[in-house]
Protein backbone atom coordinates (compact mmCIF):
# COMPACT_ATOMS: atom_id res chain seq x y z
CA UNK A 1 0.00 0.00 0.00
CA UNK A 2 2.97 2.37 0.55
CA UNK A 3 3.88 1.70 -2.86
CA UNK A 4 1.09 2.05 -4.29
CA UNK A 5 0.45 5.72 -2.29
CA UNK A 6 3.96 6.98 -2.88
CA UNK A 7 3.12 5.93 -7.01
CA UNK A 8 -0.01 7.97 -6.89
CA UNK A 9 1.09 10.97 -5.52
CA UNK A 10 4.27 10.80 -7.63
CA UNK A 11 2.26 10.56 -10.26
CA UNK A 12 -0.04 13.32 -9.83
CA UNK A 13 3.12 15.65 -9.39
CA UNK A 14 4.08 14.79 -12.89
CA UNK A 15 0.75 15.93 -13.97
CA UNK A 16 0.77 18.91 -11.45
CA UNK A 17 3.88 20.02 -13.38
CA UNK A 18 2.22 19.21 -16.79
CA UNK A 19 -0.83 21.70 -15.62
CA UNK A 20 1.66 24.45 -14.71
CA UNK A 21 3.28 23.88 -18.25
CA UNK A 22 -0.30 24.30 -19.36
CA UNK A 23 -0.92 27.37 -17.88
CA UNK A 24 -1.81 26.61 -14.21
CA UNK A 25 1.37 28.84 -12.59
CA UNK A 26 -0.36 28.72 -9.59
CA UNK A 27 -0.55 24.96 -8.94
CA UNK A 28 1.90 23.48 -6.32
CA UNK A 29 2.92 20.43 -7.99
CA UNK A 30 3.37 18.65 -4.85
CA UNK A 31 0.26 19.99 -3.28
CA UNK A 32 -1.80 18.67 -5.71
CA UNK A 33 0.09 15.45 -5.56
CA UNK A 34 -0.62 14.81 -2.11
CA UNK A 35 -4.03 16.26 -2.21
CA UNK A 36 -5.23 14.35 -5.03
CA UNK A 37 -3.53 11.14 -3.06
CA UNK A 38 -5.36 11.69 -0.02
CA UNK A 39 -8.74 12.52 -1.68
CA UNK A 40 -8.91 9.74 -3.73
CA UNK A 41 -7.59 7.65 -0.49
CA UNK A 42 -10.46 8.99 1.11
CA UNK A 43 -12.82 8.40 -1.19
CA UNK A 44 -12.01 4.34 -1.51
CA UNK A 45 -12.10 4.15 2.32
CA UNK A 46 -15.41 5.85 2.76
CA UNK A 47 -16.64 3.23 0.09
CA UNK A 48 -15.32 0.56 2.45
CA UNK A 49 -13.04 -0.98 -0.21
CA UNK A 50 -10.06 -2.92 0.55
CA UNK A 51 -6.72 -2.06 0.33
CA UNK A 52 -6.74 1.54 2.12
CA UNK A 53 -4.43 2.46 4.92
CA UNK A 54 -6.09 5.08 7.00
CA UNK A 55 -2.01 5.37 8.95
CA UNK A 56 -1.12 6.69 5.23
CA UNK A 57 -4.20 8.52 4.51
CA UNK A 58 -3.53 10.42 7.83
CA UNK A 59 -0.22 11.27 6.99
CA UNK A 60 -1.17 12.85 3.56
CA UNK A 61 -3.62 14.78 5.40
CA UNK A 62 -1.15 15.91 8.27
CA UNK A 63 1.23 16.44 5.41
CA UNK A 64 -1.91 18.77 3.89
CA UNK A 65 -2.84 20.64 7.34
CA UNK A 66 1.13 21.64 7.71
CA UNK A 67 1.70 22.59 4.08
CA UNK A 68 -1.62 24.58 4.16
CA UNK A 69 -0.15 26.27 7.17
CA UNK A 70 3.00 26.99 5.16
CA UNK A 71 1.54 28.12 2.51
CA UNK A 72 -1.12 30.43 4.58
CA UNK A 73 1.33 31.93 6.72
CA UNK A 74 3.18 33.04 3.55
CA UNK A 75 0.77 34.86 2.42
CA UNK A 76 -0.26 36.55 5.63
CA UNK A 77 1.17 40.00 7.20
CA UNK A 78 3.17 39.24 9.84
CA UNK A 79 0.85 40.31 12.44
CA UNK A 80 -1.96 37.16 11.31
CA UNK A 81 0.71 34.95 11.54
CA UNK A 82 0.48 34.52 15.27
CA UNK A 83 -2.71 32.35 14.67
CA UNK A 84 -0.61 29.51 12.77
CA UNK A 85 -0.73 26.88 16.12
CA UNK A 86 -4.87 27.36 16.14
CA UNK A 87 -5.09 27.22 12.19
CA UNK A 88 -3.05 24.50 12.04
CA UNK A 89 -4.42 21.97 14.55
CA UNK A 90 -7.90 22.72 13.40
CA UNK A 91 -6.88 21.69 10.09
CA UNK A 92 -5.37 18.98 11.63
CA UNK A 93 -8.60 18.35 13.61
CA UNK A 94 -10.82 18.95 10.60
CA UNK A 95 -8.91 16.22 8.69
CA UNK A 96 -8.93 13.51 11.26
CA UNK A 97 -12.45 13.74 11.28
CA UNK A 98 -12.76 12.69 7.77
CA UNK A 99 -11.25 9.29 8.91
CA UNK A 100 -12.73 9.39 12.32
CA UNK A 101 -15.99 11.63 12.90
CA UNK A 102 -16.88 10.27 16.25
CA UNK A 103 -14.28 12.26 17.68
CA UNK A 104 -16.32 15.28 16.88
CA UNK A 105 -17.86 14.31 19.96
CA UNK A 106 -14.93 14.56 22.10
CA UNK A 107 -15.62 18.26 23.30
CA UNK A 108 -11.89 18.58 24.62
CA UNK A 109 -11.06 18.75 21.43
CA UNK A 110 -13.82 21.68 20.96
CA UNK A 111 -12.46 23.48 24.39
CA UNK A 112 -8.79 23.16 23.63
CA UNK A 113 -9.10 24.85 20.11
CA UNK A 114 -11.64 27.26 21.62
CA UNK A 115 -8.90 28.50 23.93
CA UNK A 116 -5.73 28.10 21.71
CA UNK A 117 -7.94 30.79 19.31
CA UNK A 118 -9.02 32.65 22.38
CA UNK A 119 -5.23 33.05 23.09
CA UNK A 120 -3.57 33.29 20.19
CA UNK A 121 -7.29 36.65 19.75
CA UNK A 122 -5.69 37.97 23.12
CA UNK A 123 -1.82 38.05 21.80
CA UNK A 124 -3.32 39.39 18.33
CA UNK A 125 -5.48 42.29 20.03
CA UNK A 126 -2.57 43.43 22.71
CA UNK A 127 0.28 42.93 20.44
CA UNK A 128 1.58 45.97 20.64
CA UNK A 129 1.60 46.32 24.83
CA UNK A 130 4.50 46.58 26.15
CA UNK A 131 4.48 43.24 28.06
CA UNK A 132 2.56 40.86 25.21
CA UNK A 133 5.21 42.39 22.43
CA UNK A 134 7.66 40.18 23.25
CA UNK A 135 5.64 37.13 23.67
CA UNK A 136 4.48 38.04 20.02
CA UNK A 137 7.20 38.07 18.64
CA UNK A 138 8.32 35.01 19.53
CA UNK A 139 5.27 33.22 18.73
CA UNK A 140 5.13 34.46 15.03
CA UNK A 141 9.39 34.27 14.66
CA UNK A 142 8.92 30.31 16.52
CA UNK A 143 9.25 28.28 12.81
CA UNK A 144 11.38 31.06 11.10
CA UNK A 145 15.07 29.71 12.63
CA UNK A 146 15.04 26.81 13.63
Amino acid sequence: MLGLMIGVVSALFLLGLVLRQLGLRRLCALCFGVSGAWVAGLLWFWLGLEGVDPLLLALLLGASASGGMYWLSSKLEKKWQVFKLPFFLSALALFALLLRPQWALDWWLWLILALLWGLAGLIFVWRESPGMKKIFERVVECCKNW
